[in-house]
């Protein structure tokens, strides 16, 4: 597999913008985590980069995969794509868990997840709020 600050150069070189190069980039290899832990057959991907929704799907889905994902792959890519991007503007872990807290205690997401039809799991919101929270704490 290319570095993917060489994949992000090529996509720029075929006319995406570095923006929408880093996206592809980042969703590749969310496909690619998925498939590689046997998720492929059991995940629908619709368009945009998995890991920057707050859609209430995604969130369902995210809790069912941080049971089943590559702790040390995560850390790598949440710092290559999310600490290493300048328009991110969250430079570390603790930056990140407090923008995640602030989201997630807002009434309207925690609201959606409540109401949510897509809730595949079939478990409470603030549950899988919780454990996610947890989860994503235990990266350092």
């Amino acid at each position: 597999m290319k570095p993917l600050n060489v994949q992000i150069a090529e996509l720029m070189d075929e006319g995406y913008s570095s923006d929408t190069a880093q996206a592809k980039v980042a969703h590749d290899i969310v496909l690619l985590a998925m498939h590689r832990c046997g998720l492929k057959a059991h995940s629908t991907i619709k368009g945009g980069v998995v890991i920057s929704s707050n859609r209430p799907k995604d969130i369902f889905d995210m809790h069912y995969l941080s049971g089943v994902v590559d702790k040390e792959l995560l850390k790598k890519y949440i710092t290559l794509i999310i600490y290493g991007n300048p328009k991110c503007r969250i430079d570390d872990h603790a930056e990140m868990m407090r923008a995640l807290r602030l989201t997630f205690a807002l009434k309207t997401f925690s609201r959606k997840l409540t109401v949510a039809r897509a809730n595949w799991l079939q478990l409470p919101g603030p549950q899988v709020l919780e454990s996610l929270t947890e989860y994503l704490e235990g990266l350092i």
